[in-house]
């Protein structure tokens, strides 16, 4: 620890031009920052005598890596919301067609118990007539037979 310690204090009291010459380079591919890590080694031990750059370039390469593991990561999250966004506007169209599947349901069900209730209006008002014809005959018949008397 108090190497890191170290470090970090001595990365902090560099001049800021003096520190942009151990960037890192922005390819990340293993062979640039091996070859990179060498020089500035070589570069730092006459400099400085330690490896703060290795371990500053380190930083820098962790920091990329982990840049492009949350982009990736977020690249697939995307990928999850668009599926279901699109699972969900499925569902939106399939649930409002079976709404409009009961609607006709019901208001066919409603036809049908107005048409069957008609039907036995129209059976009751036959039958009414039927009883009020013989009645008539009935009377009629009577009135011929005992209206005499």
């Amino acid at each position: 620890m108090p190497d890191y310690y170290n470090h970090i204090q001595h990365q902090h009291q560099r001049p800021q031009h003096h520190r942009y010459q151990h960037e890192a380079p922005m390819s990340s591919s293993s062979s640039s920052v091996a070859l990179y890590r060498h020089n500035h080694h070589r570069n730092d031990a006459h400099e400085s005598g330690s490896i703060n750059t290795v371990v500053e370039v380190d930083f820098i390469t962790q920091g990329q890596a982990l840049m492009r593991d949350m982009m990736n990561e977020i690249v697939e999250l995307q990928k999850v919301v668009e599926k279901t966004t699109s699972e969900r506007n499925a569902l939106k169209i399939e649930c409002a067609i079976l709404q409009n599947k009961l609607t006709f349901l019901e208001q066919q069900r409603e036809n049908d118990r107005n048409r069957r209730m008609a039907q036995v209006k129209v059976e009751e008002c036959s039958k009414t007539k039927n009883v009020q014809g013989r009645i008539e005959r009935l009377d009629l018949n009577r009135g011929e037979g005992g209206g005499s008397q």
